[in-house]
């Protein structure tokens, strides 16, 4: 239960629960292992990076510590991202994961991924309004955002609207 930095790459056989290493700072699992757990109790973590088909689940909202979160593939992730306020990097892209998308307080960010998350254009729209509301307040020198994918088009027409009030308008004042 001390360890502080786990790092579980490939097909292993290693097995058992994450939930009971609460001093975890770092955690990443790639490929296909069947570690299991919830990292909802894991709030320590600083760095988050779950790729592939592996059996991590839970909820992310508490683990307010965490600049970098980067979940790919089949995992059952949840939870909203609204308090993760000290995130620079969210990447969350196919799969089972069923993040919560309200990004507007995450104004440190500079890489932001959902792509191929089956969103639909209302979930799009949303995420490009909450952005577009906090623009001001990002600190980040340059900032990427990639919606893409598997995702819905955003709604309307791009163009220079004022004020914006559809998806493609949102992302034409964010470029």
């Amino acid at each position: 239960t001390s360890l502080t930095y786990v790092y579980v790459p490939g097909s292993n056989t290693l097995s058992g629960s994450v939930a009971a290493l609460t001093s975890l700072t770092y955690l990443e699992v790639t490929g296909s292992n069947t570690l299991s757990g919830s990292v909802a109790g894991l709030t320590s973590l600083t760095y988050l990076a779950v790729y592939g088909s592996n059996t991590l689940s839970g909820s992310v909202a508490a683990l307010t510590s965490l600049t970098y979160l980067y979940v790919t593939g089949s995992n059952t992730l949840s939870g909203s991202v609204a308090a993760l306020t000290s995130l620079t990097v969210l990447v969350v892209t196919g799969g089972l994961n069923t993040i919560s998308w309200d990004v507007g307080p995450l104004v440190n960010l500079s890489t932001f991924q959902c792509h191929d998350n089956a969103l639909s254009q209302a979930q799009v729209d949303a995420i490009l309004l909450a952005m577009y509301t906090a623009r001001v307040g990002y600190v980040a020198a340059t900032k990427t955002a990639n919606l893409g994918g598997t995702n819905a088009d955003p709604s309307g027409v791009y163009q220079n609207a004022a004020p914006p009030t559809t998806g493609l308008e949102y992302k034409y004042k964010l470029v």
